[in-house]
């Protein structure tokens, strides 16, 4: 069964223990951050100071979990684009 944009995000989201809603439509910063905890990625940042000014914006954090998962993410863009189906796809395999 092929899965959509929507199924990936809310496997994720079950696999990682993330309170997420229905319409989900990306991963946050703080999910994104919870994913590399679960990678036990030492570039996770302690969960209450993921929003501080001085730790990775949203598309560093998008960039790291995509090296930590095995494909690169273009953090230098000057519009952050969200995951595609296919990075979705890798994620949701390394967090099984």
């Amino acid at each position: 069964m092929t899965k959509t944009r929507d199924d990936l995000l809310h496997s994720i989201a079950r696999e990682v223990g993330l309170n997420v809603g229905l319409d989900v439509d990306e991963l946050r910063k703080s999910d994104l951050n919870a994913i590399l905890v679960e990678l036990d990625e030492e570039t996770a940042v302690e969960a209450g100071a993921v929003y501080a000014h001085n730790t990775p914006d949203k598309s560093e954090f998008r960039a790291l979990v995509g090296e930590a998962v095995g494909f690169e993410y273009d953090e230098e863009t000057p519009d952050p684009r969200p995951y595609s189906k296919d990075e979705l796809e890798q994620v949701l395999r390394a967090v099984e």
